[in-house]
């Protein structure tokens, strides 16, 4: 946009970062342990969430999901099916809102409202929250309280249809203390228009296998930060 690319000029920052600062967003976890942690965003969704956990569950591999409120409530079994898993349910907002475009008392009220959602579904409060395309600002942080919010070090891009161009390009950039994003559905839709999901579930294979080849060991994201709380790295 035009304003990103202004305070990118003048600030050498983006928009989303600037209007980040303060939020103590953890985008990776600084250590020397051979750790990561894979996590999913806008789901629970028929287009991907199910053949994920099954990926998932078939490696015996934890994740993180970030569910968004309004498509737990629409599909809750398969909030109901994360939540029983060894897998981690973190909060992604109600509404998938862009909170770089909402107002104050939209952005409390929306995440106030995904995480209760989830709790009602689930009966387990949100630990971690992810901004809607990773907009934080510290309203955010405000709102959710005394939770981690989190974002990414790897992400693929979401309009990239290839599995095997999306395994590479995560595979080349792990590290340990990695966060990385990847999607199991696509907003509010509940279709998958571009591919990009089922392209995800293809490479979700060739992802795990590459990490544990190379001795990592595929964590939740709480985990992660439990292995070395103090070592956190905030943007």
């Amino acid at each position: 946009s035009f304003l990103s690319k202004l305070t990118r000029h003048i600030l050498g920052v983006d928009a989303d970062q600037l209007l980040a600062i303060g939020c103590r967003v953890i985008r990776r976890v600084q250590t020397n342990e051979s750790c990561l942690a894979l996590t999913f965003d806008d789901g629970p969704s028929p287009a991907g969430t199910e053949k994920i956990l099954d990926v998932l569950d078939s490696f015996k591999i934890p994740a993180t999901f970030y569910l968004i409120g309004a498509n737990a409530q629409k599909y809750p079994q398969l909030a109901k099916r994360i939540s029983a898993s060894q897998h981690e349910i973190g909060s992604h907002g109600f509404a998938h809102l862009n909170y770089h475009r909402s107002l104050p008392h939209q952005v409390f009220a929306d995440v106030k409202r995904g995480g209760q959602v989830l709790l009602d579904i689930t009966g387990m409060k949100p630990r971690t929250f992810r901004a809607p395309f990773g907009r934080f600002r510290l309203d955010t942080r405000m709102a959710f309280g005394t939770g981690n919010l989190i974002g990414w070090d790897i992400a693929p891009a979401w309009n990239e249809t290839s599995a095997e161009a999306l395994a590479a390009y995560v595979n080349s950039r792990i590290q340990p203390g990695s966060i990385v994003l990847l999607h199991d559905g696509f907003g509010l839709s509940h279709e998958d228009p571009h591919g990009y999901v089922r392209g995800v579930t293809d490479a979700l294979p060739m992802i795990i296998e590459y990490a544990l080849a190379q001795g990592y060991q595929l964590c939740t994201v709480s985990n992660l930060l439990e292995r070395c709380p103090s070592e956190t790295l905030f943007a």
